[in-house]
């Protein structure tokens, strides 16, 4: 079934100070109107179907919005810094209305989820940074997603509504998984374990939304990095998966994934499996397998599977390996009404 482009209409909530009439500035922000201003209005766009995070679970978690604002040459002004955007049964809420200001520049960074576990987060001048760690227990990683806008508002159009801000969230993890075949080594194969070793498990991610060109108006587009990535060691991935003869499953689907820190320049990852063979007439017998050269290379917003066939004489795991882009794809949809 084909997903759709959901359109969910946020609105941001603040209270625009007024001056007293003795009150001079070239600021348009010092003196707006709030009974004839424009609503400012966020827009959340598809997203990616092949994680845990998904256009159905994704407002069972708050993200965190963080903007500024900058009229001419004056300092940048936070209008929003880790503010909480919450789903409930109402729809989309966080506060009193936030209007655009002429002739101002904004820029945005939402970043998801916004759950206890989620990294410190530092915002300023329009940079979004943070610094994460994957936790022991790789069930606890967190889908780390971000979104970006970059708007110069001119003025207000008396005949229509400003166009929303839509914020196209994409992952910032590289996603790993295995795919394991029984390949006639026994009537069942059950896989117990995966270990991982030399992974890089510490980075530092920063973004800023991209400036706006001479001829453009808003943008979409971003600039970002990881870096110090750091923290070497082991993962280890307590798993319980039975795979009949002739038969293949995923160690990691999509209810229960693994996300690692981008780390494209370490290629040196060594994967151990451990696996319990079980033959009618037989006792069972547990053995693990090293693969037989390192993988890795993993680079952000990219999903690397890892097949594999464990036959009778195997004794070390030859893999091959398919990338794809685990980006969002943009589909027709619907729009969440305005409450």
């Amino acid at each position: 079934m084909n997903t759709k482009l959901t359109y969910l209409y946020l609105y941001l909530l603040s209270i625009a100070a007024c001056l007293t009439c003795s009150c001079t500035s070239d600021d348009p922000s010092d003196v707006l109107d709030a009974a004839k201003a424009d609503e400012m209005i966020l827009a959340v766009g598809e997203l990616s179907r092949s994680s845990m995070t998904t256009d159905d679970n994704f407002r069972s978690y708050p993200f965190a919005i963080y903007g500024d604002m900058k009229f001419k040459t004056h300092d940048r002004s936070v209008i929003f810094d880790h503010t909480p955007v919450t789903y409930s049964n109402d729809g989309w809420g966080y506060g009193a209305t936030q209007y655009w200001f002429p002739q101002h520049e904004y820029s945005f960074v939402a970043f998801h989820p916004a759950v206890t576990g989620a990294p410190a987060t530092e915002y300023s001048d329009s940079r979004l940074s943070f610094k994460y760690t994957i936790p022991d227990n790789f069930a606890s990683t967190l889908d780390l997603m971000v979104a970006t806008h970059r708007r110069f508002y001119e003025e207000q159009n008396l005949s229509s509504k400003t166009t929303p801000v839509t914020l196209n969230f994409w992952h910032i993890l590289s996603r790993v998984n295995f795919m394991i075949e029984n390949a006639g080594a026994a009537d069942r194969m059950r896989v117990k374990k995966i270990v991982l070793e030399g992974v890089n498990r510490t980075g530092t991610f920063a973004i800023t939304p991209a400036a706006l060109s001479a001829d453009s108006r808003q943008t979409d587009d971003y600039n970002y990095s990881w870096s110090g990535i750091s923290n070497q060691g082991t993962i280890t991935a307590n798993v319980d998966v039975d795979i009949l003869e002739n038969k293949q499953q995923p160690l990691f689907p999509d209810d229960n994934a693994l996300f690692m820190i981008p780390q494209p320049d370490n290629k040196d990852v060594r994967v151990k499996i451990t696996y319990t063979l079980y033959d009618s007439g037989s006792q069972p017998e547990e053995l693990t397998l090293t693969a037989e050269a390192p993988i890795g290379g993993w680079e952000p917003g990219k999903f690397y599977t890892y097949a594999t066939a464990i036959s009778e004489i195997t004794k070390e795991i030859y893999l091959t390996v398919s990338v794809k882009p685990w980006h969002p794809e943009k589909n027709a949809g619907i729009t969440v009404p305005e409450s």
